[in-house]
């Protein structure tokens, strides 16, 4: 999958903060593993939804 740019990142519904992914390919506890290997934190205000497809919770 291609790594997302920054056009793409503004189109994601939801979520607040993004950062990368270790080393290991993990993202910090609580954050959503994208398959664009970005991590997203939600935001109360800006959920991410659990039946958005593009991201699964870590």
């Amino acid at each position: 999958m291609k790594k997302l740019t920054k056009k793409d990142l503004k189109q994601i519904k939801g979520g607040y903060y993004y950062t990368y992914p270790d080393k290991n390919g993990n993202c910090f506890p609580g954050w959503y593993l994208c398959p664009a290997k970005i991590c997203l934190l939600d935001h109360p205000d800006n959920p991410i939804r659990p039946e958005d497809p593009f991201c699964q919770r870590t």
